[in-house]
């Protein structure tokens, strides 16, 4: 599937991800029902810095707790090695 890319009104900063983690992030909001996700996104940033360049997102750790307006994440999220790899990030 083709990467989603979205610009800011101005056109200055913008966020591009694949298609099918964007329906994983839909797939979560739906499941939580109007409360706030809390996942984490992983990927780097273009080389003008000025475009996020997301490869995988990920739901909140299980011991998370969300409210309409608000969320809390006691514990860190553990992430797959193979999605944050430090090396694939430019500059590494």
């Amino acid at each position: 599937m083709p990467d989603r890319e979205y610009r800011s009104p101005d056109k200055r900063f913008a966020v591009s991800l694949p298609e099918a983690e964007l329906e994983r992030m839909l797939g979560f909001c739906k499941k939580e029902k109007g409360k706030e996700t809390g996942g984490v996104l992983v990927g780097s940033y273009s080389a003008s810095h000025d475009c996020a360049l997301v490869k995988t997102v990920s739901k909140a750790p299980k011991d998370s707790k969300a409210g309409h307006t608000w969320f809390s994440q006691p514990s860190q999220p553990r992430l797959e090695r193979s999605n944050c790899d430090y090396r694939s990030q430019p500059g590494k």
